[in-house]
């Protein structure tokens, strides 16, 4: 398996009205929230996605494994935590 997300962080820093002015209260105002994926590493299938269970987006974050399970802190201060399948498919 293979594991990635969306930020959902809006990441626009040049506007056609006010060119490169941007603060970060616009681009939290106009970002939405993380999804995770899970996706079979030989055909790219996606097997997960949390969708909308995650309700903050990601700045500067990245995905960390420990005994089982799959971590994302979000832009709020909120840790996640995901189980992940063991050999036989099941999630642990």
């Amino acid at each position: 398996m293979v594991y990635g997300y969306g930020s959902g962080e809006n990441t626009e820093q040049a506007y056609p009205d006010r060119g490169l002015f941007d603060n970060s209260p616009l681009r939290i105002k106009n970002s939405t929230h993380v999804t995770l994926y899970a996706l079979d590493a030989e055909t790219g299938k996606e097997l997960y996605s949390s969708g909308d269970q995650i309700t903050s987006f990601a700045h500067f974050a990245g995905l960390s494994v420990a005994n089982g399970r799959l971590y994302i802190g979000t832009y709020d201060s909120t840790l996640y935590c995901f189980g992940l399948p063991n050999h036989q498919g099941k999630t642990e």
